[in-house]
């Protein structure tokens, strides 16, 4: 599947209003992959480290 295919459907599932509540959703959403498991893995040793 094609990244704008995938927005697409997220788009259809997820109101637009709904990136009003942050941009941290916002950029999970349409951060590339990379970007989106550095940011988890990140999230998860921070969780564990603190």
């Amino acid at each position: 599947m094609k990244k704008e295919e995938g927005a697409r459907i997220i788009m259809k599932k997820f109101p637009v209003e709904i990136d009003t509540s942050g941009s941290f959703f916002s950029f999970f959403l349409f951060a590339p992959l990379s970007l989106r498991t550095l940011w988890a893995l990140w999230l998860i040793l921070s969780s564990t480290l603190l």
